[in-house]
């Protein structure tokens, strides 16, 4: 099944806006096409037609649902949160409520039960693009698929010193403050110069990415 059409993993915010746009957009179209047929059928008088269109109409709002669902569910997973929530979505007024956060809100920095951390893959991507030397010099004979899994490997244990820094106080551990000193901290700890300029690069991805 492709990634888009399930309910497993994790969305971030802007991935999310994307999506929801995309199928927001596709909607109103086949929305619109269905209710023009259903004008045109009641005003030929075709029952026939009619009750059609209407079997049709139903049809396309439970599509529409589903296929609304697999974003959504896995935006709230980025936030730690069962995917259950999207029922709510169901409800109008309440459905407004729930994209503030689906839209605002920052996902659980590192891994959570739902899996690991989206923006890990967009940080170590920016990373390879913009420092790829100095990720080969600090990992030298890695290939890029084993570079990518070092460097997400390495953004998840820079989350996590920062969160061990400030166990009583989450949300400051995900400052961008504190997760720069975090940098500093692993970056005076690697013995090499070239493993010290990684960590440093590695700050300036996640910078551009998360933040």
């Amino acid at each position: 099944m492709p990634q888009f059409l399930s309910w497993n993993g994790r969305l971030r915010r802007g991935q999310w806006i994307e999506q929801w746009l995309f199928l927001l957009i596709g909607n109103l179209c086949v929305g619109g096409v269905i209710a023009a047929l259903g004008f045109a059928s009641d005003r030929a008088r075709n029952e026939a037609g009619s009750a059609a269109v209407g079997v049709a109409f139903l049809v396309f709002l439970a599509a529409a649902a589903v296929l609304m669902s697999f974003p959504t569910v896995k935006r709230f997973h980025d936030l730690d949160s069962s995917g259950f929530w999207f029922l709510l979505f169901l409800i109008p007024g309440i459905n407004v409520l729930l994209i503030l956060p689906c839209m605002f809100l920052r996902g659980t920095a590192g891994s959570n039960r739902y899996g690991p951390d989206p923006l890990r893959a967009d940080a170590a991507r920016f990373l390879l693009d913009n420092h790829r030397e100095q990720v080969e010099a600090a990992f030298p004979g890695l290939d890029q698929t084993s570079q990518e899994r070092v460097i997400e490997d390495s953004i998840e244990k820079l989350f996590r010193r920062s969160l061990d820094e400030h166990p009583e106080s989450p949300e400051l551990a995900l400052t961008r403050a504190s997760v720069h000193n975090a940098a500093l901290a692993l970056s005076s700890a690697t013995e090499t110069a070239a493993g010290r300029e990684f960590w440093i690069k590695l700050w300036s991805s996640v910078e551009s990415t998360v933040y």
